[in-house]
């Protein structure tokens, strides 16, 4: 009879129990069998994933079989939610509804269960009670509502009832008080640059929304951005091993659904679903596997390699020179295969999409080389890093492939001087007539900063940024890529109107953020799009009326017809049923972090439980159940089940004496130890700067 390693027969412990210690094993893969095949992904319009063994064991109406594993839990709890909510409770209909749940959870909790995915979906580590409690919470009967107004949201940017300007040229206004000066003054740059936006609005408002990702939510903000003719757009993050997450998931359901063509048909063919997309990952050995895995598969057509110059409380250590040179070799050797070049010229870069295009990300540069606010820098770390730019230049593949190199500050503590100044000191090593872009990423901070660095990097050099079109990211934010372009075309750039569609932008904004954040409450103030903004709660603060100074001709954001609008605006109207939950003493005072958990839980159990709610956390998201994390009771049913799942497989351990390092040494240390505890699951989420669910 198997066992555990310890002498306990499997069968003995809950299955719960077995499909949680699997899903927290360290580098077991939760991906289906198919998925680890390192082959060329399959032909257009053959599903991703398939899994032989995988079988719900009831049929189900809006199951389609056909679908990748991932997208069939997912429909899954689509019908039954729908056969709940339409049911009354009580009812013959209704119990039946609740004996299929049931009869899945038990599926896939049997001894002999072999498919990976349903193991460790919701319906292998919870019950049929925890389950049905998620989907109809408010939370997720409010996601429902979200879900569908937001499909009915891109049928009218199909058709907004009103055509934009056909002039795609600076506004008037514009034009009138900035006029066309010599390249030698300062305001010259604003009006020549071509500005480049990679979009990051799928990955990074992630980081501070309490109710997480799924990979539909993903796939919706995706058209959106589709729509506003962003043609960059980061789509996964692939910093979790071989774990399957909503950044896999978003990848099935491009390739499941497909998208439209400019005949407005849906199409399956890669070279159109991905035209443009971008994953993210490490350039280290392992850390890059996930990322060459997802390119090869999806056919992903770009690569941003996240590179730290030293080990942190985020990232591990890392040999910055070569695994960079590694890990471009290989990208090339994909996409040469691929028959994939790399360069766009300037006035190409935003009708054109990438296809082999290869960005690095100098994560922690700033940090590494102890930028003062004199603008010097450590002697010693100069010449390391600009030993290692010679090396990667001196490299053929780098020079192939590598278009851009990108800058951040994850802390919010640069100021936008620094991103100036150092943006000017990567141009010596990277300058322009040799094919390089340099593009920037500003956090938040106590200065409030991010949008004007942005635009400080430009005078210096920069061609664009790299950012999300909502500020909420992060902690405390980042820079817009809306409010730079405003900005740009205000200052009368010729390209903004020309190369994005920003006449829906107002409202593309606000959706991206009842996506995200799951409500239709948006934040009053937020810059262009905010509630406050648009109301005129005085004739003084009139920007198109009144004072002729700088006074604004038209509002280029909010181009629609009267019935649309009005239609559009009616849309929040339909949830008022649904009250905010969560709301008063609770707020805020709850998260799913290593430090502060539900009521009760001291230190030493924050490290005993974590990983498992974590790992039940990333089960919800890949069901496409929204939860908000932060909310006392689902983090203390969430607990709950936690304590049910450990209590039978308790093992004395004294890896609580770690909790306070560094995630990544912590699990080190661990191991050397050989301690059989649940090791964290979710490593590359934690390193990676917060970009976890």
């Amino acid at each position: 009879m198997p066992n555990d390693g310890e002498g306990r027969s499997n069968t003995q412990r809950p299955a719960a129990s077995r499909n949680l210690d699997q899903a927290l094993r360290h580098n077991t893969s939760t991906l289906p069998t198919a998925a680890r095949s390192s082959q060329d992904p399959p032909p257009a319009g053959a599903q991703s994933s398939q899994e032989p063994e995988f079988q719900l064991g009831v049929e189900l109406v809006g199951v389609d079989k056909c679908a990748p594993p991932g997208i069939q839990i997912c429909q899954a709890c689509n019908a039954i939610f729908e056969g709940l909510t339409t049911s009354g409770e009580g009812s013959e209909a209704h119990t039946r509804w609740q004996t299929t749940l049931r009869r899945i959870c038990d599926k896939a909790k049997e001894d002999s269960q072999r498919s990976d995915v349903l193991k460790l979906s919701v319906f292998g580590l919870m019950s049929d009670e925890n389950i049905e409690k998620f989907l109809l919470s408010t939370d997720h009967r409010r996601w429902k509502k979200i879900e569908e107004h937001t499909e009915h949201f891109l049928k009218l940017l199909d058709a907004p009832g009103l055509e934009a300007p056909s002039r795609r040229a600076p506004p008037p206004d514009a034009a009138e008080r900035v006029q066309v000066f010599e390249h030698h003054h300062p305001q010259y740059e604003w009006r020549s640059l071509k500005p480049v936006v990679m979009d990051q609005s799928i990955r990074e408002p992630a980081t501070n929304t309490p109710f997480g990702h799924t990979g539909y939510m993903k796939y919706l903000t995706l058209q959106i951005i589709r729509k506003m003719e962003f043609n960059d757009i980061a789509i996964t993050g692939q910093y979790y091993g071989e774990k399957y997450t909503p950044e896999t998931q978003v990848l099935e359901w491009i390739k499941y659904k497909g998208e439209k063509d400019k005949r407005d048909k849906f199409v399956k063919d890669p070279r159109h679903t991905m035209r443009g997309l971008v994953a993210m990952f490490a350039p280290g050995d392992h850390d890059r596997k996930a990322g060459i895995h997802s390119i090869k598969k999806f056919k992903v057509p770009n690569a941003f390699l996240d590179l730290t110059f030293k080990a942190s409380v985020r990232f591990k250590d890392t040999n910055f020179v070569q695994s960079v040179i590694k890990a471009v070799e290989e990208l090339d050797e994909i996409y040469s295969e691929f028959g994939w070049r790399s360069w766009r010229e300037d006035h190409h870069i935003n009708s054109d999409f990438a296809f082999g295009e290869i960005s690095i990300n100098l994560v922690d540069l700033m940090e590494y080389l102890n930028l003062s606010g004199d603008g010097s820098m450590e002697k010693q770390k100069m010449e390391d890093v600009e030993k290692a730019f010679k090396a990667w230049k001196g490299n053929d593949a780098f020079k192939r492939r590598v278009v851009a190199i990108l800058v951040e500050e994850g802390r919010g503590v640069a100021d936008y001087e620094d991103y100036g100044t150092l943006v000017r000191w990567i141009r010596e090593f990277f300058p322009a007539k040799e094919q390089y872009r340099i593009l920037v990423h500003a956090h938040a901070g106590t200065n409030n900063h991010q949008d004007v660095a942005s635009l400080k990097a430009v005078k210096h050099g920069a061609n664009g940024i790299w950012a999300a079109l909502i500020p909420q990211a992060a902690q405390a934010g980042h820079n817009s890529s809306l409010v730079f372009l405003d900005y740009l075309l205000h200052h009368g750039n010729e390209h903004v109107l020309n190369d994005f569609h920003l006449f829906q932008a107002l409202e593309c904004a606000r959706h991206i953020y009842y996506l995200n954040f799951n409500t239709h409450d948006i934040p009053d103030d937020c810059p262009i799009w905010g509630e406050r903004v648009g109301q005129e709660t005085h004739s003084a603060f009139n920007v198109l009326k009144g004072e002729t100074w700088r006074r604004k001709k038209d509002n280029f954001y909010d181009y629609w017809g009267e019935d649309e609008k009005l239609e559009i605006n009616k849309l929040p109207d339909k949830l008022h049923d649904l009250t905010e939950e969560g709301e008063g003493e609770d707020r805020g005072n709850y998260r799913t972090s290593e430090r502060q958990m539900a009521t009760g839980v001291g230190c030493n159990e924050i490290v005993k439980y974590v990983d498992t709610v974590k790992a039940l956390g990333f089960a919800l998201m890949n069901a496409g159940i929204r939860v908000n994390m932060d909310r006392k009771d689902n983090l203390e049913t969430l607990l709950e089940i936690a304590r049910k799942v450990q209590d039978a497989d308790e093992t004395p351990c004294n890896c609580s004496k770690y909790w306070e390092d560094p995630t990544h040494e912590r699990h080190e240390k661990m191991q050397g130890e050989r301690c059989t505890c649940r090791a964290p699951s979710y490593l590359k989420a934690d390193q990676h700067q917060g970009k976890g669910q």
